[in-house]
């Protein structure tokens, strides 16, 4: 097979939930949208922990970070109230050191779409700060797994 071929992928699905937490409500007892990025982050480093074959501790130790670029997020309904919400997130795109993550924020039963979006993550050298030449294999499966033989 040539190596220099793409290989075809098909991003791993993160899914996790988080509990609204008091100080995330604002005078109007709605989350700040502030928190919306915290949320998606924060369940994207949990799945990574304790579902991948890779923590977000040894991606550190092996020298690279994720530096958020730029937050696109479309706000749909209010989050009210101390609630527990569902997070969905997958890697749209991983171009050179730019990776594309699209996520929603719903309703723990999944009924309610509160936000979705796209956060666009810089991958970085911690030994240089600056982005990476090429993202290694053991990173980039971490978030685009190659699609199974025949499909």
């Amino acid at each position: 097979m040539d190596q220099s071929a793409p290989t075809p992928t098909t991003p791993v699905i993160y899914d996790g939930t988080i509990d609204v937490r008091f100080s995330d409500l604002d005078a109007y007892g709605h989350v700040n949208a502030k928190n919306y990025v915290d949320y998606v982050a924060t369940t994207r480093l949990r799945f990574l922990d304790e579902r991948m074959p890779v923590s977000s501790a040894e991606i550190i130790r092996r020298g690279y970070a994720f530096y958020l670029r730029k937050s696109e997020i479309t706000y749909r309904r209010p989050i009210t109230g101390l609630a527990t919400l569902h997070i969905s997130s997958f890697s749209e795109r991983l171009d050179g050191a730019q990776l594309a993550v699209r996520f929603d924020i719903r309703s723990a039963d999944r009924s309610v779409l509160h936000s979705d979006g796209t956060l666009t993550y810089t991958i970085v050298a911690l030994s240089t700060g600056k982005p990476v030449d090429e993202v290694p294999q053991w990173l980039a499966e971490l978030f685009l797994q190659p699609e199974p033989v025949g499909c």
